[in-house]
C-alpha cells in the first residue's frame, strides 16, 4: 500500500465518513465491505460502529422532533444524510400519486406510501453533505436492515426528474451515476439550508405529509 494511501487509511475520520459507515453498517454491510468503499481500516469501520451503538445519539436525535425545531442552518450544513432508491426503465414506475390544487388540504388516506413495481431497473445509495457527496453505490440484490431514520429529503428526485428514456438496465445505470456526479452542489445546500422549514412543516402536519 503506497505511504500516501497508508495514512489516509488509518487516520481520524471525518464526519462524512463516520456518517457513511453508521448509514453502510445499519443496511447490514459487513465491515470488510464498508471498509472497501470508504477505503478505511477496518478496525476503524469497527470503533466508529461500536461507538455509535453505545452512544445511539444520533438517532435520539433524529427521532426527537423537538429537539429538531431548535436546529438552525448551520446546525444542519454539519449534518449528513443518505437515501436508497430505484430508478426503473420506462416513464411508468407504477406508483399511484394524488395531484392536489395550491393550498388543499392533505389528506393522509389517500397517499400512497408504498412501492409496489416489479419492474427492471437499478437500486442506488448516496449520501449528501453541505460541501461533499459519497460515491453512488448501485446495489445488486434486496438491502436489508432497518429503517432508514433519515428519510428527510429526496435529491434523486432532482435526478429523475431529469433522466432521460433508456432501453436497458445497463444504460440507466450509466445515466443515473452521470447525474450524480453533475448534481449541482448549489442544489444540494439549497436543500439543506431548507431543513428547518422542512422541520417545521412536518411538526405542523403531525409527522404527516407536507408541501415537500
Amino acid at each position: 500500500m503506497p505511504g500516501k494511501r497508508a495514512r489516509r487509511h488509518f487516520s481520524q475520520l471525518s464526519e462524512f465518513e463516520r456518517g457513511l459507515i453508521i448509514r453502510m453498517k445499519t443496511a447490514s454491510w459487513s465491515t470488510r465491505r464498508v471498509a472497501g468503499q470508504v477505503d478505511r481500516s477496518e478496525c476503524a469501520v469497527r470503533n466508529c460502529w461500536e461507538q455509535w451503538a453505545r452512544e445511539s445519539i444520533l438517532q435520539k436525535q433524529i427521532l426527537n422532533p423537538s429537539a429538531l425545531s431548535e436546529w438552525n442552518v448551520p446546525d444542519w450544513q454539519k449534518v449528513g444524510f443518505s437515501d436508497e432508491f430505484r430508478f426503473v426503465l420506462g416513464t411508468d414506475d407504477k406508483r399511484v400519486r394524488v395531484w392536489r390544487r395550491p393550498g388543499e388540504q392533505y389528506n393522509t388516506p389517500h397517499t400512497v406510501l408504498r412501492h409496489t413495481a416489479r419492474t427492471a431497473g437499478v437500486m442506488v445509495w448516496g449520501a449528501i453533505a453541505y460541501d461533499s457527496r459519497s460515491t453512488l453505490i448501485v446495489l445488486h440484490g434486496t438491502l436489508t436492515g432497518q429503517s432508514y431514520i433519515d428519510d428527510i429529503f429526496r435529491p434523486h428526485d432532482q435526478l429523475k426528474r431529469q433522466m432521460p428514456s433508456c432501453h436497458r438496465v445497463h444504460d440507466l445505470e450509466l445515466a443515473v451515476q452521470d447525474f450524480w456526479a453533475h448534481l449541482p452542489e448549489d442544489d444540494i445546500r439549497c436543500l439543506i439550508n431548507s431543513m428547518p422549514d422542512r422541520v417545521a412543516a412536518c411538526i405542523a402536519a403531525g409527522v404527516g405529509p407536507t408541501r415537500y
